[in-house]
């Protein structure tokens, strides 16, 4: 896996921590004048990648990079630092709602659980809208929580 980071802000040692195996993560550093020339360059050697997208990118520029990871079959995963991915480049869109976390009840001690909220669109979901929650309680297990986002029943069969 490659991050390509435009912030400075990704960490090895936090991705480590995450239990991500130091030998199978690459950060690589750019700024908005090379980076989609790095980009470009990296799609030769990988199969996916977390790309921070700069602010102010022509969208003539980021359909050119997507269509080249698509032609070489490379997972992009874009993050936009200002605004949105335009429309028809995402095979997903997740936007994050909201973070909950959980504590102890006298408001301090360990965090219990974590819930996450998303909104799903695109290709990747049928192109019908969704919510998703997921509840980590700390451990390995994800859980996503079913029915707490379901979409209302417009009409019944039968």
């Amino acid at each position: 896996m490659v991050a390509v980071d435009v912030r400075g802000w990704i960490s090895p040692l936090a991705a480590w921590d995450a239990g991500i195996a130091p030998g199978r993560f690459v950060v690589v550093r750019a700024d908005h004048t090379t980076w989609s020339s790095v980009v470009g360059s990296l799609m030769d050697g990988i199969r996916a990648a977390y790309v921070e997208v700069p602010a102010g990118t022509p969208d003539t520029v980021l359909r050119r990079v997507v269509a080249t990871a698509r032609a070489k079959r490379v997972g992009l995963a874009l993050r936009p630092l200002r605004g949105r991915v335009p429309a028809g480049i995402g095979h997903l869109v997740l936007d994050v709602e909201g973070i909950d976390w959980a504590d102890l009840p006298a408001g301090h001690g360990h965090l219990r659980t974590r819930t996450v909220r998303a909104h799903a669109s695109g290709k990747g979901v049928s192109g019908i809208e969704r919510v998703i929650e997921v509840e980590d309680d700390g451990t390995d297990a994800v859980r996503v929580v079913a029915g707490l986002a379901a979409p209302t029943v417009r009409r019944s069969a039968g």
